[in-house]
């Protein structure tokens, strides 16, 4: 509970670790639902996904905080959309997948009670 009785929410930086399976599964399914045309196989589509969400959680746990970003976790999300252009998605396409992404997280956090919801 807070100071003013309200019970603590989890932050999201803990939430996408430990969720993280259900967020690449729930993306999974709405990224197919973007491109039905173009179904990768899920390692095409997902391989760099675990890294692009362990980013976000690491950027979310140190927002505020002027926490520097593991080098190692600063390249995934940028991994991920080159990989996807080099498939022959387009641009709009690899906004749209992030787009996803951020909705599944968010949506599945506020049904957790997080981020107020």
């Amino acid at each position: 509970m807070d100071q003013l009785g309200r019970p603590n929410e989890e932050r999201l930086s803990d939430f996408i670790r430990r969720h993280r399976d259900a967020i690449l599964e729930a993306w999974k399914q709405r990224a197919y639902a973007l491109s039905p045309a173009k179904l990768p196989s899920d390692p095409m589509l997902t391989d760099h996904i675990p890294g692009v969400l362990a980013y976000v959680a690491e950027v979310a746990g140190g927002a505020g905080t002027g926490a520097e970003v593991d080098q190692k976790l600063r390249g995934n999300p940028g991994h991920h959309a080159l990989t996807r252009l080099a498939q022959g998605y387009d641009l709009a396409e690899v906004v749209k997948e992030y787009a996803a992404l951020r909705a599944v997280i968010l949506e599945l956090w506020g049904r957790e009670g997080g981020g107020g919801g």
